[in-house]
């Protein structure tokens, strides 16, 4: 008898997890939805969502937010960028003060209006904020990302321009 109700309490426990590992792939499928997901969330399961959008692991990679370490369990903030032409919208998700990291999530509009993603770029902001801009070179947008790279006194930042056409 207490083998057939640990057996239900157990499964029902694999089911829930299992469901909440569909909802963060499912939501990565759009930036909308997951933009809504992330900020609703408490804790993210990154790898779930990374496997999903089909960026391949690395150990240097770190969670901005949703986490279960000091510098990345604050809750995620999340702001859409939409780019017209292109039909694109950036997802940028942020952590608290503590996170290492910043997070750019590409979604380019596809011929049926749904959506695929197109990239992803982590963004130090471990010695200074990190900062974006979206402008115009000609008809051409870009992203432009900078964030601090200082270490050991010596001030440094980086700059990278990302073309979205």
């Amino acid at each position: 008898m207490y083998a057939l109700v640990a057996a239900v309490i157990l499964s029902g426990a694999a089911l829930t997890q299992a469901s909440q590992e569909s909802d963060v792939a499912s939501a990565g499928k759009s930036p909308i939805t997951l933009a809504r997901y992330l900020e609703s969330h408490s804790t993210v399961d990154w790898e779930v969502l990374r496997t999903a959008l089909g960026l391949e692991k690395s150990q240097y990679w770190f969670a901005p937010c949703g986490g279960n370490a000091p510098a990345n369990e604050a809750r995620c903030s999340v702001e859409t960028v939409t780019v017209a032409n292109p039909g694109q919208v950036i997802v940028i998700i942020r952590g608290g003060d503590f996170s290492f990291t910043e997070e750019y999530l590409r979604y380019l509009r596809g011929a049926n209006r749904g959506w695929k993603f197109a990239g992803e770029y982590s963004a130090e902001k471990r010695f200074g904020p990190s900062n974006h801009a979206l402008v115009q070179f000609g008809r051409k947008p870009f992203l432009m990302i900078s964030s601090n790279h200082s270490e050991y006194g010596v001030a440094s930042n980086r700059r990278l321009k990302i073309g979205l056409t």
